[in-house]
């Protein structure tokens, strides 16, 4: 009688189908194996958080200017996903710090 019909879960294969042990835990990673962010990271994900709360708020565009500057000047790596935090935070602060300042120009003006 074949393996897979004497396993308990008949749609499991059978253990000699499966890939070794050491490719299984390159494939397979858990939720909680990813790298801590760096302090860069860190400020890249609450420059996007900042800008985002800054439309309501807007001194928060303040903070969100001088972290993305932080990010800018900072050397450690940046991954990816935190590399389209920054951009994003920077998508909402140019337009937002534009808008104000022509605002504020016809202000001063009339």
């Amino acid at each position: 009688m074949p393996d897979h019909l004497n396993s308990p879960n008949p749609y499991q294969p059978p253990a000699s189908l499966e890939p070794p042990l050491a490719e299984r835990d390159a494939d397979e990673t858990e939720p909680g194996d990813e790298l801590a962010p760096s302090s860069r990271e860190d400020d890249a994900a609450r420059a996007f958080k900042s800008a985002i709360l800054g439309l309501f708020f807007c001194p928060l565009q303040l903070y969100t200017a001088w972290l993305l500057f932080l990010v800018l000047v900072n050397d450690e790596p940046l991954r990816t996903r935190y590399f389209w935090y920054a951009v994003g935070a920077a998508v909402v602060l140019i337009p937002y710090a534009a808008l104000f300042g022509l605002l504020s120009l016809f202000y001063v003006r009339y």
